[in-house]
């Protein structure tokens, strides 16, 4: 089950993810593309937890097997040799230096097996250490910056939630219309989720004027009315676009009272929703290489717009129902294929009616199917890869999926104190503007060459979806 009981970290009802995500930054990346799971302002270090004994686990990374390093990050209480030190020896990482050298702020050093300590050589305390990812990065304390980009982990720590509307607060006038329609609001945003056993944080904007949310863990029996169902705002914005494609609206008291009676329903409903998920969840969350996508922004696809504007830019001769792959070399003009006798309306309707996988084996028993107009992976994507809605969806991106608990620090608008505290009840950002930045362009179905858009995904971004199957069998010609 999701948030097993002796689990730490809060994760997203909607996805299994945890929200306390960190990430190893590369060489080339400033400080700040470096965080832990406790605070974003620390590192992955040589020893985690000051307090433990015991020979840290960096994920067996070295220099000279995955090109990792030690980024010294304080010079502060650095160790000469056999020097007298309060500190006991294993909290010190020895280097040989040159004499009289002493490390530098930012200096990186190489990563191996733990040198003894000695005269003559250097010891740096292991907590002002930082883990630096090569492209071969073992670690799985976080994610490393040598697989996913800082921007595309832009918001895997922000949170927001769903909060009972008692009745006493107005419409306020960002209010969506699923909020309007439903008993419930959406919280304001927090960029560091608390770990569990500290239970709430305050949020910004104050939405409603509620400036503080405790978290709910549903899957652990732990809900009441007064708290929040957390989620990222990204996968709330999912579920906004695929509640709309499969009911024509957002449920949203639906939604809660799924997670208020979640032991009610079949235990293949609480189990984890992902074999990803599943790997990485524990008390800490487990970073394994190939799964970064865990973290990756939906809205947010760097080459998404270049590979839409490739699709969309073909010549005056394009035709939606021109051929998608190379046209044979020659036909038998004698065949066997009981399709050949059908013409090509026939044909047209058998495929129009079938799914991905059966057009794929049909296309491998009968040659009358070896050629596919483009534009039949227009339907195939809606119903293969709903998430792509870029290609059925002219609706901007939901906001709040597309910002930070930050951004909104930055561009505070009013703001009140309590308890000599400075709590933001607005913001400043004009919302059009800047949802118009995010919003990519809808293709014209008659003008798109919808074939180039399951295949470039699959190849330059690293996108997965059921329409990959034809794809893969595309150009197997038969004897």
């Amino acid at each position: 089950m999701w948030n097993e009981a002796n689990n730490e970290t809060f994760r997203c009802t909607l996805c299994g993810t945890s929200f306390n995500i960190a990430r190893i930054r590369t060489v080339d990346e400033p400080f700040s593309a470096a965080w832990s799971i406790e605070d974003p302002r620390h590192f992955i270090c040589a020893l985690d937890d000051d307090n433990d004994v015991g020979p840290n686990d960096y994920g067996d990374c070295s220099t000279a097997e995955t090109g990792c390093v030690w980024a010294v990050r304080n010079c502060q209480d650095i160790r000469h040799g056999t020097d007298e030190q309060n500190a006991p020896g294993h909290r010190y990482q020895f280097f040989d230096m040159d004499d009289g050298q002493r490390p530098k702020f930012g200096q990186t050093l190489p990563m191996g097996k733990p040198l003894e300590e000695k005269a003559g050589r250097i010891g740096i305390r292991r907590v002002f250490l930082e883990h630096v990812a090569g492209p071969g990065c073992r670690c799985t304390q976080g994610y490393s910056g040598a697989n996913i980009s800082l921007e595309e982990m832009r918001g895997c720590r922000t949170g927001q939630g769903l909060v009972y509307d008692n009745g006493d607060e107005e419409v306020a006038p960002d209010d969506l219309e699923c909020e309007t329609d439903s008993d419930y609001f959406l919280t304001g945003l927090v960029d560091c989720m608390p770990f569990v056993e500290i239970g709430g944080t305050g949020v910004s904007p104050a939405r409603h004027s509620y400036d503080w949310m405790e978290p709910a863990d549903p899957f652990n029996d732990w809900f009441e009315p007064y708290m929040a169902v957390p989620f990222h705002p990204w996968c709330f914005g999912l579920y906004m676009k695929l509640s709309k494609l499969r009911l024509g609206h957002v449920a949203i008291n639906h939604l809660v009272n799924y997670f208020d009676n979640i032991e009610n329903y079949p235990r293949q409903y609480r189990d984890e929703p992902d074999p990803a998920v599943q790997k990485a969840a524990g008390e800490c969350w487990v970073h394994l290489t190939g799964d970064e996508w865990l973290a990756a922004n939906p809205f947010y696809v760097p080459k998404l717009r270049e590979v839409l504007g490739r699709a969309m830019n073909t010549g005056p001769s394009f035709s939606p129902r021109n051929g998608a792959f190379e046209p044979l070399i020659s036909l038998a003009k004698t065949t066997t294929d009981p399709f050949a006798r059908f013409p090509q309306e026939i044909l047209d309707m058998i495929i129009d009616n079938l799914p991905t996988k059966d057009i794929a084996s049909l296309r491998l028993v009968s040659r009358k199917f070896y050629q596919l107009p483009v534009s039949l992976w227009h339907r195939l994507m809606q119903e293969d890869m709903p998430w792509l809605w870029e290609v059925w969806s002219c609706e901007k991106p939901y906001f709040w999926a597309t910002v930070t608990e930050g951004d909104i620090q930055q561009n505070k608008g009013e703001t009140r104190y309590e308890l000599h505290e400075e709590q933001i009840m607005t913001h400043t950002i004009d919302v059009n503007e800047h949802l118009a930045k995010w919003t990519m362009p809808m293709p014209t179905p008659s003008r798109t060459n919808w074939f180039i858009l399951p295949v470039e995904p699959a190849k330059n971004l690293e996108l997965s979806g059921g329409a990959d199957c034809i794809v893969e069998d595309a150009y197997i010609e038969q004897s």
